[in-house]
């Protein structure tokens, strides 16, 4: 994926300083009220901080219960999925069997094989009519500018986000098809891309990437 830039926009520094001094879910702060957030890997121990984090941070503000952002957690499989609404939502025992609770702010969705077409378009809904994403990963991924106008050439410079197939090929297919996915979404404004080697925040108005 490559994203045409300016590099120093002071937009750019404004973004990361967002991100680097306070929590994630503020750079999702301009998100309308109920809008929705869709977080990828959500099984995981960042994504489902992430979720909880997205919704309390707003509650601290003051938001009102009805403008709290919802969450799409996006994940891999049924146990996944069911991982994700014990862990957020808890878990009832009635008659000794027990039951996730059911939370009206979150939509799970399950997308095992992005290899098929069909897994391929859910993924491109689950990114459709949100506000905006969170893409969590554990590939180590980078990001590489070309064109630092060195040579006076007055050229826009490119970033490239590079991820390292060979490392984990699974993993770096399915982070290159959500984004794709998002590339794609007609209603994204914001996506933040946190991984275990960086956090990157674009901004969809005008395309930006930012790195911390």
């Amino acid at each position: 994926m490559k994203l045409t830039a300016p590099r120093h926009a002071w937009l750019y520094a404004a973004l990361g300083a967002a991100v680097a001094f306070n929590s994630i879910s503020e750079a999702f702060s301009l998100i309308p009220p109920g809008g929705i957030v869709t977080v990828t890997h959500a099984a995981g121990r960042m994504g489902k901080v992430l979720a909880l984090q997205i919704r309390e941070d707003a509650q601290i503000a003051g938001v009102p219960a009805e403008e709290l952002p919802r969450i799409r957690a996006v994940v891999r499989s049924e146990a996944e999925a069911a991982s994700v609404a014990c862990d957020l939502g808890g878990m009832t025992l009635i008659g000794g069997e027990a039951s996730p609770v059911k939370l009206d702010w979150l939509e799970i969705i399950i997308v095992e094989d992005i290899e098929e077409e069909r897994g391929r378009e859910m993924l491109r809904a689950a990114f459709e009519g949100a506000d905006g994403a969170i893409l969590c990963d554990a590939s180590h991924n980078e990001m590489v500018w070309s064109n630092d106008d060195t040579n006076g050439s007055g050229e826009e410079e490119v970033c490239s986000i590079s991820v390292p197939a060979a490392e984990s090929k699974d993993i770096s297919k399915r982070l290159l098809a959500e984004i794709d996915a998002a590339s794609s979404s007609s209603t994204l404004r914001h996506v933040v891309m946190r991984s275990s080697m960086v956090c990157c925040v674009l901004n969809y108005a005008p395309l930006s990437c930012t790195m911390l």
